[in-house]
């Protein structure tokens, strides 16, 4: 009685593996598989398992619609079926969404250092309204983006200095540079100054820590300071700090790019620390100035 069971269910189970194998078949992706590698019906047969994963996960594939959304585990990643001569199986590859995340992986690792986010990092100049709708741009404007443009093609030790009001889009343009050259297989980096200073502050500012964080960002090929004179300016952050960065930078020729709602003409106002007529910090807040204006071409939006 067993024995006929088992064999009612051998029979049983055989005959869903055949139309199962008609059915996986019909599928275009299998059925150029099999017609590459001159697979025959026991070929199918012995590998069933297989092909019903491969037809199963293109089944999942077809309606995602983002990584956010990927049932899976292996997120991003989709089956391949290969056939080396004797065996099907199936190996990982990336989806089209997962290529996507590969590649952004790959370029964030240029970024070595980024305290604002990867969506800026991530900034594309020609997916950015100013490319895709320019009929509403200033002459400031063009002139910028003509600069930027310029830059991308022919890099220099002389860096960009980008001024004007909030909300002005200096940080997106500079921030599509960094991705353009991050692109390039260059190392780049995105700075928040006041940001930089808080997370230094947080660290109890002792000297050891304060050379840490500058170890950070002094070395660094492409540096974009965004914000510059935004911050709450003190002797401390403007002389050890900001001026260290600048005067590593300047001697190393190391391109340094700035965004800044003042302007260059601005800048030893918005970095004076005292109230009273004092001469040393007049020296100081002019030197700062005076080192930015040598490090950058300037342009107004």
């Amino acid at each position: 009685m067993i024995k006929i069971d088992q064999e009612i269910e051998l029979d049983d189970i055989s005959e869903i593996k055949k139309k199962s194998l008609q059915e996986l078949i019909t599928n275009p992706a299998i059925a150029k598989f099999v017609k590459n590698n001159h697979l025959t019906y026991q070929h199918l047969s012995d590998y069933w398992a297989e092909l019903l994963g491969f037809d199963e996960d293109m089944k999942e594939c077809a309606i995602c619609t983002g990584l956010a959304y990927c049932p899976k585990v292996s997120k991003g990643l989709c089956k391949t079926l290969v056939f080396d001569g004797n065996a099907i199986s199936t190996t990982l590859s990336y989806c089209r969404f997962g290529e996507e995340k590969r590649e952004e992986n790959s370029l964030l690792r240029h970024f070595v250092y980024n305290n604002m986010s990867n969506k800026m990092a991530l900034i594309q100049l020609n997916k950015t309204s100013f490319v895709t709708d320019a009929t509403h741009l200033s002459e400031n404007m063009k002139v910028a983006i003509k600069a930027i443009v310029n830059y991308r093609k022919h890099p220099s030790a002389k860096g960009i200095y980008l001024s004007g009001k909030s909300g002005s889009g200096k940080t997106v343009l500079l921030a599509s540079l960094m991705n353009a050259l991050a692109r390039q297989g260059k190392d780049v980096g995105i700075m928040n100054m006041s940001t930089f200073l808080y997370e230094m502050k947080a660290s109890f500012n002792n000297y050891e820590q304060d050379e840490s964080y500058l170890n950070q960002v002094i070395n660094i090929p492409y540096l974009l300071i965004d914000g510059l004179g935004d911050e709450n300016v003190t002797a401390w952050s403007r002389d050890e700090i900001l001026g260290t960065i600048l005067n590593y930078r300047a001697i190393n020729e190391l391109p340094t790019f700035f965004t800044s709602t003042f302007s260059l003409d601005q800048l030893a106002q918005a970095y004076t620390c005292t109230k009273a007529s004092d001469k040393a910090d007049a020296l100081r807040r002019e030197r700062i100035a005076d080192k930015i204006s040598s490090m950058v071409n300037a342009y107004a939006l």
